[in-house]
């Protein structure tokens, strides 16, 4: 249902599984939030965030009672030369995430580049160096504020995250803390984010480090598929999902949810 005042607040549950790695009995504005995270996603794409208001931020704090948003926007810095990011689109992403900090909600800014094709990402020296320069100007503005994390990738995946994605976190996580000692980063595996990726991860080093995972399965339940479509499906099509129950083949239920997310507590237990 859509409620009067709340316009183009792209929702997704926003679960942090966080894995960390040592650091939270540092200062309270430093650490991970030891509270329950009741978020959500605010996807930004195309000129959308023009279309965030305070009214809009204040509705989804108070009414809704949020306390997290994860900001993204994929591909801020462009895939072409000069790899360089278009100036209205930071100053209205950076004017969202400030709407968020405002209301006091935890913000995590995400984001990528060559988001359809990371293999470009992670083989291409100056593209690299250009989204360390960003993120670099990220921490500059916001070093100082209030709850906020940096989510330094999103969802890195194809050939060659499995090799390169986990050094170049290094040298992402590297560049920021040049800046800013205080707030969390979080780093996502290979592999579009999902547990399967921490196979091919290895923890940066940095003691105030989350490493958070995507789970969205069974996607034909979780998206409500149909003909290869999200968000497709006819009454009848989503009624027939059932869960616990066969979907898409295997028969889904706590045991297999556990199963499925299996090396990620793997993951923190070896870490």
């Amino acid at each position: 249902m859509r409620t009067p005042g709340i316009r183009n607040i792209g929702l997704g549950l926003c679960i942090f599984l966080g894995l960390s790695l040592g650091g939270l009995n540092a200062s309270p504005e430093r650490a991970f939030p030891e509270h329950i995270l009741r978020g959500t996603n605010f996807g930004i794409s195309g000129g959308y965030p023009g279309h965030y208001s305070p009214e809009d931020v204040a509705f989804f704090a108070n009414s809704w009672k949020g306390n997290a948003v994860r900001v993204l926007i994929n591909d801020i810095v462009p895939a072409t030369w000069p790899y360089k990011p278009d100036e209205q689109t930071v100053q209205d992403v950076f004017r969202a995430i400030d709407l968020c900090l405002d209301q006091g909600l935890y913000t995590i800014f995400s984001t990528s580049t060559s988001f359809d094709n990371n293999d470009n990402l992670f083989s291409n020296t100056a593209l690299k160096a250009a989204y360390v320069d960003f993120w670099q100007q990220v921490a500059t503005r916001y070093a100082g504020s209030g709850p906020f994390a940096y989510d330094i990738l999103n969802e890195p995946h194809d050939n060659l995250a499995d090799t390169q994605w986990s050094p170049y976190a290094v040298n992402l996580t590297a560049a920021i803390r040049a800046i800013d000692s205080v707030h969390t980063i979080i780093v996502e595996p290979p592999g579009w984010g999902w547990p399967d990726g921490f196979d091919n991860l290895k923890p940066t080093g940095d003691s105030n480090t989350v490493y958070s995972f995507h789970f969205y399965g069974p996607m034909d339940f979780t998206h409500q598929r149909n003909g290869g479509q999200m968000m497709a499906t006819t009454e009848a099509q989503w009624k027939s999902r059932i869960y616990p129950g066969t979907i898409e083949g295997e028969y889904w239920d706590k045991a297999k949810l556990k199963d499925s997310i299996r090396k990620a507590v793997s993951f923190r237990e070896r870490n």
